[in-house]
Protein backbone atom coordinates (compact mmCIF):
# COMPACT_ATOMS: atom_id res chain seq x y z
CA UNK A 1 0.00 0.00 0.00
CA UNK A 2 1.42 3.25 -1.37
CA UNK A 3 0.84 6.33 0.55
CA UNK A 4 0.23 9.88 -0.90
CA UNK A 5 1.62 13.03 1.38
CA UNK A 6 0.56 16.28 0.20
CA UNK A 7 2.14 18.77 0.80
CA UNK A 8 5.22 17.25 2.25
CA UNK A 9 5.88 18.58 5.34
CA UNK A 10 2.66 16.98 6.95
CA UNK A 11 4.29 14.00 6.79
CA UNK A 12 5.67 12.76 10.08
CA UNK A 13 8.31 10.13 10.59
CA UNK A 14 9.16 9.24 14.01
CA UNK A 15 11.03 6.83 16.37
CA UNK A 16 9.58 3.35 16.98
CA UNK A 17 8.32 5.16 20.44
CA UNK A 18 4.85 3.95 21.16
CA UNK A 19 4.69 7.24 23.53
CA UNK A 20 6.60 9.49 20.82
CA UNK A 21 3.78 8.40 18.34
CA UNK A 22 0.82 8.69 20.77
CA UNK A 23 2.29 12.21 21.75
CA UNK A 24 2.89 13.32 17.69
CA UNK A 25 -1.10 12.65 17.44
CA UNK A 26 -1.94 14.74 20.09
CA UNK A 27 0.71 17.72 19.27
CA UNK A 28 0.28 17.51 15.93
CA UNK A 29 -3.66 16.73 15.10
CA UNK A 30 -2.82 14.16 13.26
CA UNK A 31 -5.87 12.19 12.03
CA UNK A 32 -4.47 9.73 9.76
CA UNK A 33 -2.61 6.94 10.84
CA UNK A 34 -0.69 3.92 9.81
CA UNK A 35 1.39 1.80 12.15
CA UNK A 36 2.89 -1.56 12.04
CA UNK A 37 1.05 -4.49 13.42
CA UNK A 38 1.50 -6.16 16.77
CA UNK A 39 2.53 -3.56 19.01
CA UNK A 40 0.38 -3.17 22.13
CA UNK A 41 1.53 -0.88 24.97
CA UNK A 42 -0.40 0.64 27.86
CA UNK A 43 -0.68 4.62 27.40
CA UNK A 44 -1.98 7.71 30.02
CA UNK A 45 -5.62 7.15 29.79
CA UNK A 46 -6.20 10.69 28.92
CA UNK A 47 -3.62 10.88 26.20
CA UNK A 48 -5.10 8.21 25.01
CA UNK A 49 -8.61 8.74 24.74
CA UNK A 50 -7.40 12.07 23.04
CA UNK A 51 -5.88 10.98 20.43
CA UNK A 52 -8.85 7.88 19.80
CA UNK A 53 -11.14 11.26 19.66
CA UNK A 54 -8.92 12.65 17.04
CA UNK A 55 -8.19 9.88 14.79
CA UNK A 56 -10.23 9.82 11.40
CA UNK A 57 -8.15 6.46 9.71
CA UNK A 58 -5.95 4.04 11.43
CA UNK A 59 -4.10 1.53 8.96
CA UNK A 60 -1.91 -1.32 10.39
CA UNK A 61 0.32 -3.25 8.42
CA UNK A 62 3.01 -5.69 8.10
CA UNK A 63 6.47 -4.43 9.03
CA UNK A 64 7.60 -6.77 6.43
CA UNK A 65 5.48 -5.58 3.78
CA UNK A 66 3.63 -9.04 3.13
CA UNK A 67 0.25 -9.87 3.00
CA UNK A 68 -0.39 -13.15 5.13
CA UNK A 69 -1.78 -16.01 3.09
Amino acid sequence: MAFDFWPRRREKILTDDPHTVLDAINDFGITRLAVPDGIEIEHRPKEEDAALDRIVTAVAYLPSGRQPG
